[in-house]
């Protein structure tokens, strides 16, 4: 029983670890994020779990998008407080709503 939760505590350790690992975008998925103050931020930070066109298909409100940043903070994406600023203030500005 001991071995199990043992096992499942890794598990768990390792998908978290790995869903936090930046994906190796190509030139072409780098070129969807407009240049601009917080675009590094936006693609170290939320390329851990998304492709490129989870964000630059999305137009949404300033409030909108930081909602978004809000939830994927508190689902375990990893960024300092100034990242998540950052992040939504580009998304902001580089996806506004149409």
């Amino acid at each position: 029983m001991r071995n199990l939760i043992v096992f499942s505590a890794v598990l768990a350790f390792g998908v978290a670890a790995a869903a936090q690992a930046p994906v190796a975008l190509t030139v072409e998925q780098l070129a969807q994020f407009p240049p601009g103050e917080g675009r590094e931020a936006t693609v170290r930070v939320c390329s851990g779990c998304h492709e490129p066109e989870i964000m630059t298909q999305q137009r949404l409100a300033p409030a909108d998008w930081a909602r978004v940043v809000d939830t994927m903070a508190g689902n375990g994406a990893q960024g300092t407080d100034a990242d998540f600023d950052a992040i939504t203030a580009y998304l902001s500005k580089a996806f506004p709503a149409e």
